[in-house]
């Protein structure tokens, strides 16, 4: 994940709760980025449509890309390994946008001596995936139980075949003790970043 992000997630699901098409995901992200000099952006995607279908070597989906609280754009990915399309309904906007995503600090890379370069595409993509890892841990924690314990990696659970109550919780927290960082079911935004 990229340095000096908050990601805070607030799902969304459409129609009743678990109904949605398994094609279709629809949640909306507020990330707040905040680059070297200081400067927030706060970057929303609203009516995220992923379609598993239609990915091949990236992901196919469209979204609407919101800027400090205003719908800039509508992003399209097709699926076969390009990169994102962008449509900007100013072009001021899509300029800051872009300038904004370029000055972030660059990632850490095996490859880039001084780190990979940060871009838009790189931004909506940790979107993208975290999006993907919440619909996952929502699916896992209908019917299972899953605990983050301090010994292990980002995104590691233990996974309990029980469907989670409070009762499971206190018994879970007194087998675990202080060992204990995280129970998925209790927080799936929270979980996504752990």
């Amino acid at each position: 994940m990229v340095q000096d992000i908050w990601v805070r997630w607030l799902i969304f699901i459409h129609d009743d709760i678990f109904g949605y098409d398994a094609n279709t995901a629809h949640v909306r992200v507020n990330v707040s980025l905040e680059n070297n000099k200081g400067f927030d952006m706060k970057i929303e995607l609203k009516k995220i449509k992923v379609s598993k279908m239609m990915s091949r070597e990236t992901t196919a989906f469209e979204a609407d890309l919101w800027i400090d609280g205003k719908k800039a754009a509508s992003i399209h990915n097709n699926g076969s390994g390009g990169s994102n399309n962008y449509y900007f309904d100013d072009k001021s906007t899509e300029q800051k946008f872009f300038a904004f995503c370029n000055s972030l600090p660059p990632i850490p890379s095996e490859y880039f001596p001084n780190g990979m370069p940060m871009d838009e595409e790189i931004v909506v993509g940790n979107l993208l995936e975290k999006h993907e890892h919440i619909q996952k841990l929502k699916r896992m924690t209908k019917t299972k139980t899953l605990v983050k314990l301090a010994d292990h990696k980002f995104a590691e659970w233990t996974i309990y075949k029980v469907v989670y109550t409070p009762q499971i919780g206190q018994e879970l927290r007194k087998k675990h003790g202080a060992d204990l960082v995280a129970i998925a079911n209790e927080n799936i935004e929270d979980a996504a970043n752990l």
